[in-house]
């Protein structure tokens, strides 16, 4: 059986872990974010990688991603990715990707982005990029310590408006699905940052 170590405790990768998750129920789809979440809001840019940390609580094979659009963007697509977390930034390649892209130009649409991957318990990061005219998506919530305390920020940011997510460059035309995230370079970002779900396989 494999483990985990999150927190100074060993967690097993079987059962859901007691007092982090009750457990992933196949077929269902869960929210990749905690608290409230935030009215969707313009994407921040495109060709950066968008995103923010989320603890899996048991272990879990999920078979695609999803975000929710508001207003859809005119050629605009979406591609999507979960990373492992290791020194409270994102680490190695990608345990579960969408590469291949998926239109998000349709408003009031939640979009599926097939992704296959097992996800352990621990932390997690969750990130998408964009291409065309950017479409609104939910997001974290930026009126929230939620994600500050996860990943920090300025001293500007901890005392003005929150930060809801990180972002790095990644052209959208590369290869998400071998994307190392090892030393990239990384600033917070108080907006646009879109929230993501998994369906559990």
């Amino acid at each position: 059986m494999t483990s985990a170590l999150l927190g100074g405790a060993l967690l097993a990768a079987g059962p859901a872990v007691s007092g982090l998750h009750p457990g992933y129920v196949p077929g269902l789809t869960y929210w990749a974010a905690r608290g409230q979440l935030a009215a969707p809001a313009a994407v921040a840019a495109a060709d950066v990688l968008l995103g923010y940390p989320f603890l899996i609580g048991a272990p879990v094979r999920i078979a695609a991603l999803h975000l929710r659009v508001g207003t859809g963007g005119a050629g605009s697509s979406a591609k999507a990715g979960v990373w492992r977390m290791s020194g409270g930034r994102p680490a190695g390649t990608p345990v579960a990707a969408h590469a291949a892209g998926t239109p998000t130009t349709a408003n009031n649409q939640t979009v599926e982005m097939p992704a296959t991957g097992l996800l352990l318990p621990g932390w997690h990061f969750f990130g998408a990029v964009f291409t065309g005219t950017l479409p609104s998506c939910v997001g974290p919530s930026g009126n929230s310590a939620e994600i500050a305390w996860l990943i920090g920020g300025t001293p500007a940011q901890m005392t003005a408006t929150p930060v809801s997510g990180l972002s790095t460059p990644f052209a959208f035309g590369g290869d998400l699905a071998a994307l190392a995230l090892d030393g990239a370079a990384w600033t917070a970002v108080t907006a646009g940052v879109p929230a993501l779900g998994f369906t559990v396989a």
